[in-house]
């Protein structure tokens, strides 16, 4: 959290503060004039974005709504067409456990159920769901909460997989403007095929990951065996947070290769220097996940 000096001339400076570093809570009440740290609304929102892996805009809308926090759309860049897509593929993966809690009885309110489980309305309708997972009211909530995560990181997964194999053909073709010097053109040379195989490598982790939980899924919803994916909800959150690492760094690449480096005109093109600089920040950000 920056606060500068003068919001109008930012080269004046700023204090600044990390949330939750020592001292934070004395920070908050000396420049922010606030006396109870722990029911003040913005501190319990820092909080609670500072206790999740990435700010991707669907998980900050779910977190925050599951505390009772209503963020404007302004601050969830996630486009109409998107929220459609996800939702769509979360229906059809939800419907498979809705028909073994309640039955082919269901048919059309299959989708209604579905509905309520990704807007966390957790109502006495979804009480054979909690049974048939054997679980608690708050074991059930919090792993649903989970599950909503890992189906929307599984969404991500699908998209980046495409994503990616924009970025690795453009690593192939991209020619910046002008020669680059000696140790620029031999880093270059160095690093493409480099970042190729971290991303295959973030991809296929991801996916190793994301099997967990379809191995589990699939337990339940085609042996009607609730055990694993119980102990799959209940144990979630630690695989959560390395997902959604892995995500949001593949999702800044792809996010900026489409941005910056889809122009293909001259002055377009980056300079030797510039693009090495791009290329080290990839390399930075995939060398902080696990192969």
């Amino acid at each position: 959290m920056v606060l500068p000096f003068d919001p109008g001339d930012l080269k004046l400076g700023a204090s600044s503060v990390f949330v939750g570093q020592v001292g934070f809570d004395a920070f908050c009440r000396a420049f922010l004039g606030i006396d109870d740290i722990n029911s003040d609304s913005d501190i319990q929102i820092l909080r609670l974005l500072d206790s999740i892996p990435s700010l991707d805009p669907f998980l900050v809308r779910e977190l925050l709504g599951r505390n009772g926090f209503k963020p404007a759309p302004c601050y969830l860049k996630i486009s109409p067409h998107d929220v459609q897509k996800m939702i769509g593929f979360a229906n059809s993966e939800i419907e498979k456990l809705v028909r073994v809690a309640f039955g082919e009885a269901v048919n059309g309110a299959a989708v209604k159920l579905a509905s309520k489980i990704l807007s966390n309305e957790l109502d006495r309708e979804l009480l054979p769901l909690k049974m048939t997972l054997r679980l608690s009211d708050e074991a059930f909530s919090d792993g649903i909460f989970s599950w909503r995560g890992f189906l929307y990181f599984k969404w991500r997964y699908l998209e980046l997989q495409e994503e990616m194999r924009g970025v690795i053909e453009g690593l192939a073709k991209y020619q910046p403007r002008g020669k680059p010097e000696a140790a620029i053109a031999e880093y270059l040379t160095e690093v493409r095929p480099r970042l190729v195989k971290r991303i295959v490598a973030a991809i296929t982790s991801i996916g190793r990951t994301l099997n967990i939980y379809d191995t589990a899924y699939g337990a339940l919803v085609e042996r009607g065996d609730p055990g694993p994916f119980r102990q799959f909800l209940l144990d979630g959150p630690s695989l959560f947070y390395e997902l959604g690492e892995s995500v949001a760094i593949l999702g800044h690449i792809s996010s900026f290769w489409a941005y910056r480096m889809s122009r293909t005109d001259y002055f377009g093109l980056l300079d030797p220097n510039d693009y090495a600089d791009v290329l080290m920040d990839f390399e930075d950000s995939l060398s902080c996940l696990a192969e």
